[in-house]
């Protein structure tokens, strides 16, 4: 399986735990390595849909590139929880329309659940307590369409500024604000170029495994049983430890940064109008079956 992650990153670290708990259970029949070496995300959904490797470890954008009409699982300000996103994955008909794409059209299968790797939060170099003080900030968002609109919605100016470029871009004023989990934040030391740190929680970041169907198809259904009862044991295991030590990233930005908690509502209702048009143009659904979940 290649990996998306750094060497030593906890999604890799935990994958090899699973890795070695399989092929203890099935005696050797099963071997699983992690490679870093395999490229970017879209290089290794590309390769496991051809089968050039067995699997991978990835973010979200299969999501964007197999199931775009249900993108909105992985956009700012759609969910008011974690649980909530878990839930539109795990147990709703649009989560089902997404696997079931990534089947069909990647020929690969996300296995497991998705691990939970912490909320975005907003920083920026002035205080913003609602989206009416984003009139005239500007904010580095990811190079998506859906995030640039949703952001946009909500009064700020948009830029999408490479990420490696980031912190130079904050340090030079080219941009004012952006929006990255607490762990990025502070292991990019964006406390240095940003004065506020504003807890929008506006979506949880995921991480995900696939294999290649035509792999999977191979194994028995005891060993797929298996795989996917020990993976789903570790990636829970793991979101409550990234989750933990979100609680303590916040702590640790709190000596550098002034903490504000905005009115999340606030936020989610100046949002809606945003995501209505996205659902009537481009998106499977609607808000209203979104808060039903």
């Amino acid at each position: 399986m290649g990996s998306v992650y750094a060497g030593g990153h906890a999604i890799n670290e935990m994958a090899m735990d699973w890795a070695e708990t399989v092929e203890e259970e099935t005696d050797g029949e099963i071997e699983i390595t992690i490679d870093q070496d395999f490229g970017g995300e879209g290089d290794l959904i590309e390769q496991t849909e051809i089968g050039s490797i067995d699997g991978s470890l990835i973010g979200a954008m299969w999501v964007d590139q197999f199931a775009p009409e249900v993108y909105w699982m992985e956009c700012p300000f759609v969910f008011e929880s974690w649980d909530q996103q878990y839930r539109a994955y795990m147990e709703s008909e649009f989560g089902e329309m997404a696997f079931d794409a990534m089947v069909e059209d990647g020929n690969q299968r996300i296995i497991g659940e998705p691990v939970y790797r912490g909320h975005r939060l907003l920083t920026s170099n002035e205080e913003i307590t609602s989206p009416d003080d984003l009139s005239g900030v500007t904010i580095r968002v990811p190079e998506l369409e859906d995030w640039v609109d949703i952001w946009s919605g909500l009064g700020a100016e948009t830029s999408t500024i490479a990420f490696d470029e980031l912190y130079s871009a904050l340090e030079q004023g080219v941009a004012d604000a952006q929006e990255n989990p607490a762990e990025t934040i502070r292991s990019m030391s964006l406390y240095e170029v940003q004065s506020h740190l504003i807890l929008t929680e506006h979506l949880a970041s995921t991480g995900w495994l696939s294999i290649n169907e035509d792999i999977w198809q191979g194994i028995s259904e005891e060993n797929r049983e298996l795989m996917e009862s020990e993976l789903v044991a570790e990636i829970e295991s793991l979101s409550d430890e990234i989750a933990q030590q979100e609680e303590e990233e916040i702590a640790a930005l709190e000596e550098e940064m002034e903490v504000i908690e905005p009115d999340i509502d606030e936020w989610l209702e100046l949002a809606e109008p945003t995501l209505e048009d996205l659902f009537e143009e481009r998106w499977e659904g609607s808000t209203d079956e979104v808060d039903q979940i």
